[in-house]
């Protein structure tokens, strides 16, 4: 609690606060609020994940990632990036854009700890984006947000723990 009451001692009580004060963070922050230079890195995270999702069309076990959820997907609302146009709920299209972003990713990551915070928010991102019809500035604070969470989650644990 950063408002000058007394931090909880215990292990749960300071992991709720500490949530807590996250996702109060999360929810109030504006674009506007976020410094350019932050802007311009989560653009080129975007960009980059993007790519990686784009590089690993072709390989065979996406391919049959894509048919698979395509057989059990509800109605088409995001795209797959695999040069097909194939277009899947977004839950499905975000779980094989996710899938395809690990493949070929190299290391957009945080390197203060093990973590490719792009990868866990950028697939859901543009699959809740395009259905929802979100903008650019919508996009690049959610993953502004979500990074930020992810690297705090990540660092959370240390190198013992992995």
């Amino acid at each position: 609690m950063i408002d000058g009451s007394p931090q909880p001692t215990d292990p749960a009580s300071r992991i709720v606060a500490g949530i807590e004060t996250l996702t109060r963070w999360a929810a109030a922050l504006r674009f506007e609020d976020i410094p350019e230079p932050i802007r311009v890195r989560a653009a080129t995270v975007l960009a980059d994940d993007l790519a990686a999702i784009v590089a690993a069309r072709d390989e065979p076990e996406l391919i049959g990632l894509t048919a698979g959820m395509a057989k059990s997907s509800g109605a088409a609302e995001a795209t797959v990036f695999d040069g097909k146009g194939t277009r899947l709920d977004r839950y499905s299209a975000a779980t094989v854009n996710g899938s395809a972003a690990d493949w070929c990713e190299l290391d957009e990551g945080y390197r203060r700890v093990i973590c490719h915070a792009g990868l866990y928010c950028v697939p859901a991102l543009l699959a809740e984006a395009e259905a929802g019809g979100a903008t650019a500035r919508d996009l690049l604070r959610a993953l502004t947000v979500g990074y930020e969470i992810a690297g705090r989650v990540a660092r959370a644990f240390g190198w013992a723990t992995l």
